[in-house]
């Protein structure tokens, strides 16, 4: 009964399973990184001494935190914690696609 189970779901699946996940890339994760480090520039900005035109230590901080955490959602790095967060766990399908399980180099 459960073969029959996992046989359906991966012929269902295919190629197009596990959503989002499945389609998240370097590129993705350079365009997270850069959309967040703007965000971050600019509320930095909003809340920073803003008599000054130089950069300021906050701004570059939160730059660079929106950068890093911009690039962890869009290389797919906080999947799994968030997916914890909400109570929902990750499927054996889910741990062997980020094991790289039949991916060949295209897993680097």
């Amino acid at each position: 009964m459960s073969t029959s189970t996992i046989e359906k779901t991966t012929h269902q699946g295919g190629s197009k399973a596990g959503g989002l996940a499945r389609r998240q890339n370097f590129l993705t994760a350079i365009i997270g990184g850069v959309v967040f480090a703007w965000l971050f520039w600019w509320i930095a900005r909003l809340l920073g001494d803003q008599s000054s035109r130089s950069f300021s230590d906050l701004t570059a901080t939160a730059t660079c935190l929106g950068w890093l955490f911009g690039f962890w959602l869009g290389i797919g790095a906080l999947n799994g914690p968030f997916a914890w967060l909400i109570g929902r766990d990750q499927t054996r399908a889910d741990q062997l696609y980020y094991a790289g399980e039949n991916m060949g180099t295209s897993r680097y």
